[in-house]
């Protein structure tokens, strides 16, 4: 798979240096994309050849991804996420009265879906870095498509609705034990 990967990258940064708009020697994107398949499928060949597989299957290689990478480039964003949602739910929750319940929980409604969205734009650009540190290019081309996260969009962002909302919950339940043992004191 790394090998895949590494000479996919090979044929784009070959194309973008023959044939890309800063080339000097921009002929089209057709003829863009005619030079970085040529490349590719003749480096794909040497790869399958050292390995004694199938083009097809050095192809096919491309879109496999490491399911616990991705699930820890998640994690590490979920992380974030919730300290982030917790100092927005402090701050709100001092600025809004405590005494109107109803207040408080359209007030957290209300932010939980603008942070949701935010929270879907910074992920974006979170795992597009993440990306291209990993391939070593900023030149993303194609392969910002294989990105999983492309295709959950709306997943992200009720998954971060939810998660604001339980720490919202969380923030006013500890609100409210820490003001009863404040009054039995």
């Amino acid at each position: 798979m790394d090998e895949a990967l590494l000479v996919e990258d090979l044929a784009i940064r070959y194309a973008d240096f023959h044939r890309g708009h800063r080339s000097g020697h921009f002929a089209g994107i057709e003829a863009y994309h005619q030079t970085r398949e040529q490349c590719m499928a003749m480096l794909f060949e040497i790869v399958a050849n050292h390995h004694g597989v199938s083009t097809g299957q050095v192809r096919d290689a491309l879109v496999y991804r490491r399911t616990s990478v991705d699930l820890f480039v998640l994690a590490v964003f979920v992380v974030f996420y919730i300290a982030v949602a917790n100092a927005i739910v402090r701050s709100m929750f001092h600025s809004v009265p405590s005494d109107g319940p109803w207040l408080r929980s359209l007030a957290t409604a209300v932010t939980a879906c603008g942070v949701g969205a935010g929270g879907v734009v910074l992920f974006g650009l979170y795992s597009a870095t993440y990306e291209m540190i990993r391939i070593g290019n900023t030149h993303m081309s194609y392969r910002g498509g294989r990105s999983p996260w492309n295709q959950h969009q709306s997943e992200l962002l009720v998954g971060g609705v939810i998660l604001f909302a339980l720490v919202a919950a969380y923030r006013h339940a500890r609100d409210r034990a820490e003001s009863r043992e404040s009054q039995t004191i």
